[in-house]
This record gives C-alpha cells, structure tokens and sequence, in this order.
C-alpha cells in the first residue's frame, strides 16, 4: 500500500498529502494491525512509523483505551464510526490524561474487505476546557444552593451549623466551625501567652463518625491551639492547609494538644483541609473538613470548592457577628436605661441629650411635678 516501494505516481502524491497533514492517519488490517501511519501519528504514539508496521494497537500504545470494539464493529458492518479514545501513549506528556477523536471508516478492495482507515485529532486541551467549564458551573450551582440554606438567620450559631451540616456528607465525613470569641476569657481562664483559644460554634458528621467525633469537643466548648499548630497557622497566613494521607507527625502538629493524635487515629481520620473564615479582611475563624476511613483523599477541586463555600459563609457569620454585638450593646442599654433612679434620664441620641421638661404647677402640693414615663423620654 502507502509505505510499498514500488508505489504508483498517484499513491505516492497521496502519501505526500497524508505525510503532511496535521491530523493522525493509520490504515489497520483485518486483525487491526498497522500498515500505515503518518508521521503526525507516529508523533501522537511516540514511536517511529516503522516501529508501527505489523504490530496491534495495544502492542504499540498498551496505555490507550483505543476502543477496539467499536473498530471491530465498523469492520463487521461497513458502517463508518467516531469513537474518543483515552490514556497514555509512549510519547512524553504532563497530562493526566490524553484524549483523541477518531474517525474510521472501511477499505474494500473488490468487494472484499481489506482494513480499516482512520484519521485522529488530539482533543485534550478541548477536553479539559470542557471540564474546567463543568466544575466552574458545578461550583456555581453548589453555590447557588448554599446561599439558600446557609445565612438563613442572624443567629451565628445557627449560621455555623447550616455550614457544617451542608459539607457533610458532600464533601466531608466531619466538619466543624471555630470562631474567634467575643471574650476568650469570659467562660473560663484566659488562655496562656501564644495560646489560639477558639470557640467551637458547630459540628457534623456522618452517622459513623458521630460517636467518636464527641471525644473532640462539643459545640459551645473552648478549645484551646499550642503555638505552631495548624489551625493558628492557619489564621496568620490567610491561607487553607492542605493535609492528605496525615501521618503520625502530621497529626501531632494538627492536634490542638498531643493525646489526640491516637483518637484520631482510632477514628480512622487521614485527611483534612483548614481554611481560614474572614470577612472584610478580619479573620472570623475557621472551617476544618475532614475525611475518614475509605474515603478518598481532598483534590484540587475540592479544596476549590471549601474554599468558595467558606468565603460565603463568612461574610455571614460577619453579619450575625455584627448583628449580635449590636444587639448585645442594645441591650445594655435598655438596661442601663429601665433601672435608672432618677427621671433625669439621658437619652443618647446622635446629636442631643434630651432632659425632663418642667410640669404644670400643682395647686395640691404647691410645686412642680415631673411626669416622667420609663420610657426614656420626658414630657
């Protein structure tokens, strides 16, 4: 055929057209072996052409789904077909994966059936824009959820727990949110110096994690982070910590205090990722998902997608935050205002102080009289 010496003039103009060509162009016998390949497909396959002739195609690219099923089925009925094809040839790629669209169609020769032709592009780089496009519409749709369920009241406890349960099982088999008190000191004794004391505000976690994820803490306790561990790593550099296939060692700079590693371990938790929650560029506190048992470790999107998810619920958790220091202060001020003792009360306002206003003259008593309500103003 093509790579005979004795070809004819026209087959030779054939081959020069071919040889040139930017897509990949094999002729395959009836038992699917080589009898021709152009030099773009040779490339494609990190072999030379001639290394090609007379070999099968998993005896030249035993890394490639070159789905030959399908190729067998063209050969059968003469009906041409398109197949993706997937895997790793012997040429030198940074891919993870490369994919190739191709074309088959049946040669005849007389009537009777001689091989197949088929002519290949590369289509990785179409390929993994399509994925990236998927994921970015994945996390946008996984977002749009989140906003409906998470933030749903003022409450940053509550805010907390719809982050946590929305992550489980998701994402995660355990997450929980630790936030920076108000008053590290106010439950119990201050912390020692360099020690992070963060509140743990909610927890969740699949039906079989449940039980051993109470040994850590409930939500409401302090927990208390050595200097250096991961978590106040964590919130001083801004950025998540990634810690697949933990170790032993891993887990100890983990572990706010040393005896945990082996609950850890009995609970058969090997990865996690911490990522810092800040809203208006004050650190809020942190998310710690974590993956136990046959779980697979956290990828790149993952950690893409707690990311996304954990910038939105931080801006959350800064509304409720605020809401409830405000609210707290509001509070102390009705307070402050309802046990005055005397009618002079002051009423803060923005710009003035308002005072009692003198009363009718009493005849029964001779004197004036303040009518004053417990209402913070006078009349």
């Amino acid at each position: 055929m093509l790579n005979d010496a004795g070809a004819n003039p026209f087959q030779a103009l054939l081959r020069q057209l071919l040889d040139g060509t930017s897509a990949g162009v094999t002729v395959l016998d009836t038992e699917l072996r080589y009898r021709y390949v152009n030099p773009t497909l040779a490339r494609m396959n990190g072999l030379p052409p001639a290394a090609h002739l007379g070999r099968s195609i998993s005896e030249v690219v035993p890394g490639v789904d070159a789905r030959e099923d399908v190729l067998r089925q063209v050969m059968a009925d003469g009906i041409p077909r398109e197949v993706v094809s997937s895997g790793h040839t012997r040429a030198d790629s940074d891919r993870e994966r490369r994919y190739w669209h191709g074309a088959y169609h049946r040669l005849e020769d007389g009537g009777q059936v001689t091989g197949l032709v088929g002519i290949l592009l590369e289509i990785t780089d179409a390929r993994e824009q399509q994925h990236r496009l998927e994921q970015a519409q994945a996390r946008l749709a996984v977002l749009n959820h989140a906003a409906t369920v998470i933030g749903t009241t003022l409450d940053m406890d509550t805010t907390c727990a719809e982050l946590a349960a929305f992550l489980v099982p998701g994402l995660a088999d355990l997450a929980t949110v630790e936030v920076i008190p108000a008053d590290p000191g106010a439950q119990r004794r201050p912390p020692p110096h360099g020690v992070l004391r963060l509140r743990r505000a909610a927890m969740h976690a699949v039906p079989e994690l449940a039980e051993p994820a109470r040994l850590f803490g409930l939500p409401g306790d302090y927990v208390d982070y050595q200097p250096g561990s991961a978590i106040p790593r964590c919130l001083e550099t801004g950025q998540p910590i990634v810690q697949n296939r933990l170790t032993d060692e891993d887990l100890s700079h983990s572990a706010p205090t040393p005896e945990r590693v082996a609950a850890y371990r009995a609970a058969g938790i090997h990865s996690a990722v911490l990522l810092p929650l800040s809203a208006r560029g004050e650190p809020v506190g942190t998310l710690t998902v974590i993956r136990a048992g046959d779980s697979p470790a956290f990828t790149d999107e993952d950690v893409v997608a707690a990311q996304d998810l954990a910038g939105r619920a931080a801006i959350s958790l800064d509304n409720a935050s605020r809401y409830t220091r405000e609210h707290h202060i509001a509070l102390e001020l009705q307070r402050a205002l309802l046990s005055a003792p005397s009618c002079r009360i002051r009423c803060w306002t923005s710009s003035a102080i308002c005072r009692p206003a003198p009363a009718p003259w009493s005849a029964a008593t001779g004197s004036t009289a303040c009518r004053c309500r417990r209402t913070g103003r006078c009349w």
